[in-house]
């Protein structure tokens, strides 16, 4: 080492040179910097100069422009006021006060015309806006009476589910058939007069009334195909035979039968389509069924003789059936059943009940048309009557202003002289103001000269300053490019030392091979020869004869070893050779094993370095993220720390990582945070980590989603105070947490605003979100409570 110790002389003194020569650069760097402001200070302030200057000129040009407008301004003036005087000149006294209060009394008789034409208006308008209130209360009455089809869909569909399932899938594939095929009369069949639903109901059987009623064959068996085999409906259905209601005749005219109390048969009660109607006609006889009040009880025994033709017919109480003895004529058998309340038809269009709402809609509409006639003429009327009111008012303002015009020109002109006179009073002397302008700006440019002097004098100084740091930045490169010569000398003499000290560690380790061999060779040798004076004089002789020199000797035995080659066989030749060439090959391996461990030793040391300069920061930073957090766990009553996992081989750096322990209970210990704690323990100690986290970052915001989801109730009320008074404190980011839900009565600060998303299926329109009209709504809730 003592050869480098010049070269590491010579390269400490000359970093201590440039160690000087960088401070004093740096010196006059920062004296440059002040210099340089102060330059730019002067600068500033001779161009403020510039800007004085202007605003003075500025100051002139604008009394110039001033005083053209008053000047301007003057001789207008002179010539409004001889066209005054001129016009007072021509202008004479004129009494019209007669012709004024004529103008009132008719704008008065024009008011309370226009007051009692308003007031019928209004009165026409209300009974108007009640007869529109009429009208349509009529309109909704009339649409329920005629909406029925929902009513009895829903009864059907309680009364017999099969039945309604078919005709949902009739409506849904009415195209699917050649004909029309006829919902059952549950639903097309219709009662005129609600009140004589159950007559009809009572002689109808329900397997009947729930019947779908098809028009031809195919369509029948492709509906029953469709609806009972493959959708599994049991239902009802029926072809037609195609004849009309018309083909189904009363056995007689009602009025043959009034006389026992009948007024008509079950057909008149009933409206349905055609088909539906002679299906039923078919089945039921309902045009052979007469229809009576109560006094139809007092001839039940006279009917079966008396009206032929009738084997079935209605009381207001009960339906009488009779039948002949087949064994006798004149034995009648006679049936009566009592008649159920209506419970199918119930939902049928009352007609009498809808021509009463017609009629009265009628006379409404026509009186709504009578009435908004009347309010026209009356609003035509009122518009002739404002139209008089407004000439009658021009006329009198007219009347008033002719009256008053010479007064008033006199008011102008008095005015107008007094405004002359003010600008007279206005004058400014230009001159004046151009001499003292002039000596503002010479006053300026005295001051402006001394600035800019005091400019060329700190320039001067700053170039100067500027040069010596010039020189000195060069002075400092060459000492560095010096430095950096002699330490690449150094490094060269120090790669040749260490070759050199290896070479002599090799050479010293071969010595000492040598020398053992040596000794063991001689040691041998006294064993095998024994004592050398105890050796035969001829032997004696040979030894002597020897060489005395290791060259000499390893000579002589190489010529012997040859001598014996040429003795031995080819085996024991290769034999030799083998052995040399693993003695050759164990030398180089042991060579190169001590050159790779040499370049270990350097990269353990090179790790070492890079390892100890980033660890100990690291390690300062997680104890202030530890510090944090477990201060955050504290004030929870619970505890936690952050770590950091350093592995057994500290070389090992993809194996280190951050610790975090944990223990939620005074009863527990502390465990590392992994999916043994539960998923709200996990967020809170996520949390957590991020507070801590955040006091040794910068970020313009922060934000942060449900992660008070999974937490029970104490813990996000802990957490969630954490979090404010972590967010609210004085230069902090902006901090955004997103949540579905909160708790109650949580910690609000003035630093923080909550904003709600309104959103959702059945939440109102944008356009009618009026918060205020809530807010009020909900206060009056509260007083009512």
């Amino acid at each position: 080492m003592a050869m480098n110790l010049p070269t590491k002389q010579a390269i400490d003194s000359l970093k201590r040179q440039q160690t000087d020569k960088l401070t004093e650069f740096r010196e006059i760097g920062q004296l440059v910097l002040n210099q340089s402001r102060e330059v730019a200070s002067v600068n500033e302030a001779i161009q403020s100069y510039s800007e004085k200057v202007n605003d003075v000129e500025t100051t002139l040009k604008f009394k110039e422009t001033q005083e053209q407008t008053r000047i301007k301004k003057l001789e207008a003036m002179k010539l409004q006021i001889q066209a005054l005087e001129d016009q007072i000149a021509n202008l004479e006294e004129l009494n019209l006060k007669p012709e004024i209060e004529l103008c009132s009394t008719e704008i008065k008789q024009l008011n309370t015309d226009k007051h009692e034409l308003d007031e019928d208006i209004r009165a026409l308008s209300g009974e108007k806006e009640s007869k529109r209130l009429e009208i349509i209360a009529l309109e909704s009455e009339l649409k329920k009476l005629r909406d029925v089809d929902s009513q009895k869909l829903n009864l059907v569909r309680k009364r017999d589910k099969h039945t309604y399932d078919a005709i949902m899938w009739l409506r849904a594939h009415r195209n699917d058939f050649q004909d029309v095929i006829y919902e059952p009369p549950l639903m097309t069949l219709n009662v005129r007069d609600s009140a004589n639903a159950k007559f009809v109901e009572n002689n109808i059987g329900f397997n009947d009334m729930k019947t779908f009623i098809c028009l031809n064959a195919a369509d029948h068996e492709k509906f029953y195909k469709k609806v009972r085999e493959e959708n599994r409906l049991l239902i009802n259905a029926a072809v037609t035979l195609g004849y009309g209601p018309d083909h189904y005749q009363p056995p007689a005219d009602i009025s043959q039968y009034r006389q026992f109390g009948f007024h008509c048969y079950l057909k008149d009660l009933v409206e349905a389509p055609n088909a539906v109607l002679a299906h039923l006609c078919h089945l039921s006889g309902l045009h052979r069924i007469p229809v009576g009040g109560s006094r139809v009880n007092d001839f039940i025994d006279e009917i079966p003789n008396r009206c032929p033709g009738v084997s079935r017919y209605v009381s207001d109480t009960h339906t009488y059936s009779y039948k002949r003895s087949k064994y006798g004529a004149r034995n009648v058998l006679t049936r009566s059943t009592d008649l159920r309340p209506a419970s199918l038809l119930i939902h049928s269009v009352d007609e009498s009940k809808q021509e009463e709402v017609n009629s009265k809609l009628k006379v409404l509409r026509q009186q709504d048309v009578d009435l908004t006639n009347r309010i026209k003429a009356l609003s035509d009327k009122l518009a002739k009557v404002d139209q008089s009111l407004e000439q009658a008012r021009q006329k009198k303002r007219d009347l008033i202003k002719k009256q008053g015009e010479r007064k008033t020109v006199q008011e102008k002109l008095l005015l107008k002289k007094e405004s002359l006179l003010l600008l007279e009073q206005e004058a400014v002397d230009m001159d004046a103001a151009r001499a003292d302008c002039n000596r503002q700006i010479e006053a300026i440019f005295a001051d402006r000269l001394r600035e800019l002097s005091n400019l060329a004098d700190k320039t001067e100084v700053v170039m100067k300053h500027c040069k010596q740091r010039c020189v000195l930045g060069l002075q400092y490169y060459s000492l560095n490019q010096q430095v950096k010569q002699k330490e690449a000398e150094l490094a060269e003499k120090s790669l040749l030392l260490i070759d050199l000290e290896r070479e002599l560690s090799e050479k010293k380790e071969q010595l000492s091979k040598t020398r053992d061999i040596a000794k063991r060779l001689q040691n041998e040798a006294k064993r095998t020869t024994g004592d050398m004076n105890k050796f035969p004089p001829e032997k004696q002789k040979v030894i002597k004869q020897l060489p005395s020199t290791l060259e000499e000797l390893d000579a002589m035995i190489a010529d012997v070893q040859a001598r014996m080659d040429l003795i031995y066989v080819d085996n024991d030749r290769a034999v030799m050779d083998e052995f040399k060439e693993r003695a050759a090959r164990i030398e180089k391996l042991e060579k190169k094993m001590a050159g790779n461990n040499a370049a270990q030793t350097a990269h353990k040391d090179e790790i070492s370095q890079l390892r100890d300069s980033w660890l100990p920061p690291l390690q300062e930073i997680i104890d202030k993220v530890n510090q944090q957090f477990s201060s955050y766990f504290r004030q929870m009553k619970c505890a936690g720390e952050v770590t950091l996992r350093v592995p057994p081989n500290p070389d090992e750096f993809e194996n280190y990582g951050i610790g975090i322990n944990v223990k939620y209970g005074d009863n527990k210990p502390m465990k590392e945070l992994t999916t043994f704690q539960s998923g709200g323990e996990r967020s809170v100690a996520t949390v957590l980590y991020m507070l801590a986290l955040q006091e040794l970052s910068k970020a313009p915001f922060r934000c942060v989603d449900e992660i008070n989801q999974g937490m029970d109730a104490d813990n996000e009320r802990k957490v969630f105070e954490l979090v404010v008074k972590a967010a609210c404190r004085p230069n902090t980011p902006q901090y955004f947490l997103l949540t579905p839900k909160l708790l109650p009565d949580l910690l609000y600060t003035e630093r923080m605003a909550v904003h709600i998303v309104h959103n959702g299926p059945y939440m109102v329109e944008h356009s009618k979100w009026n918060p205020d009209s809530f807010l009020t709504t909900r206060r009056e809730f509260s007083d009512e409570d």
